[in-house]
């Protein structure tokens, strides 16, 4: 099978791509597409998981007595950043605090002098 075709003819999709606005469309496509690789490669080191990214190319079709005007949009979605957590409670006051009001406090982190009241030590084999 020879290959008698014309040059301008564009039978297959990828040659419409690379000859819109002399590649510039393709230049960009690959570029974006680059930078979502780059960004997806940081996102899976620097947190790990399976991060997604995606790419839509948007083809309008405006045919026109036989003239066809091909207009291409895309966009590119990468992660979003992961949100930042915090928990706090409500005091009755309307501030902010990490302890549960509601909860009570134990007296831990209290210290008291143990010298202030001295005990006898007692032999568990009661041999005092």
């Amino acid at each position: 099978m020879s290959d008698d075709r014309n040059p301008d003819d564009l039978p297959q999709f990828y040659e419409v791509i690379q000859r819109m606005r002399e590649g510039e469309l393709n230049d960009k496509l690959t570029e974006a597409t680059q930078g979502m690789m780059r960004h997806l490669l940081d996102r899976q080191r620097d947190i790990g998981g399976k991060p997604e990214g995606k790419l839509v190319l948007t083809m309008k079709y405006t045919l026109d007595d036989g003239m066809l005007d091909l207009r291409a949009t895309f966009a590119v979605t990468t992660p979003k950043e992961p949100v930042t957590r915090g928990v706090f409670y409500v005091k009755s006051d309307g501030s902010l605090t990490t302890l549960n009001p509601a909860q009570r406090s134990l007296p831990f982190g209290v210290t008291r002098d143990a010298a202030a009241h001295p005990r006898r030590l007692r032999d568990v084999n009661n041999n005092d």
